[in-house]
């Protein structure tokens, strides 16, 4: 979608048609098209306002209830996303599974497989097998590490010497 086109530009084109162009001359004069000035002036007759409407995307239901399903994740954050829609049922909170996972992650939290979880088929058969190594895996992995859902990292940003020099310039 193109942009839309700047405030002053329809201003220009109102004052033109009430100073007592036409809306197709005042439309040749500034180079737009006859129905963005038909559309414009009926806009500012109807509501009295020039600036272009708002674009884009929509707002999610569930932000009318961040603070609770945020509060329902930390109660008990290990929880699956069928177990918190399961939670959100009884509170009455709407919703579905895929909407809250699109929260979440808006919200910066992800979902984390358990990794005291038992070990999948593939595993135990290369386990069963002699895989190597497989008994001191355990211990790569932190005890605190088995939620199922962390926040996310803030990211870092570093700015080498040569950037530094060329932005203090």
């Amino acid at each position: 979608m193109p942009k839309a086109l700047s405030g002053d530009l329809r201003e220009r084109v109102i004052e033109a048609v009430e100073a007592g162009a036409s809306r197709r001359e005042a439309a040749e004069r500034f180079e737009i098209s006859a129905s963005s000035a038909v559309k414009w002036l009926q806009r500012w007759r109807d509501h009295g306002v020039c600036a272009a409407k708002p674009r884009g995307g929509s707002r999610s239901v569930l932000e009318d209830y961040g603070e609770r399903i945020l509060a329902l994740v930390a109660e008990q954050p290990d929880r699956t996303l069928d177990e918190i829609v399961a939670a959100m049922r009884k509170r009455r909170i709407p919703g579905s599974r895929s909407a809250l996972g699109r929260f979440l992650d808006r919200h910066g939290i992800t979902f984390k497989k358990k990794a005291c979880g038992q070990p999948s088929s593939t595993e135990r058969t290369w386990r069963e097998r002699g895989g190597a190594g497989f008994g001191s895996r355990a211990f790569l992995i932190r005890r605190d590490w088995c939620l199922s859902m962390r926040l996310r990292p803030a990211s870092i940003w570093s700015v080498s010497g040569d950037v530094a020099r060329v932005a203090s310039d």
